[in-house]
């Protein structure tokens, strides 16, 4: 990501395949196949653990975060990044 720079940034899930989109665009995707269920652990944004269990971290600011019930269409997320 460029320095010191606004990124909009997106993911989808389906149940079936993740989708990121960076402004809007989409960016990459993989077939996951797995659920995701309802538990009781928080949920973590920003910061990761990696298979290493190296933490990731992100260095840069969120300023908003939204969760939806249901993956949104390319339209809709391209809608949300401009």
């Amino acid at each position: 990501m460029p320095l010191n720079q606004w990124v909009h940034l997106a993911m989808t899930y389906d149940g079936n395949t993740q989708i990121l989109y960076v402004n809007g665009i989409e960016a990459g995707r993989e077939a996951t196949g797995w659920p995701i269920t309802a538990d009781v652990t928080p949920l973590t944004i920003g910061a990761g653990l990696n298979i290493d269990t190296v933490n990731e971290n992100l260095t840069g600011r969120i300023d908003e975060v939204r969760i939806y019930s249901r993956a949104l269409a390319p339209t809709e997320v391209a809608s949300l990044a401009n």
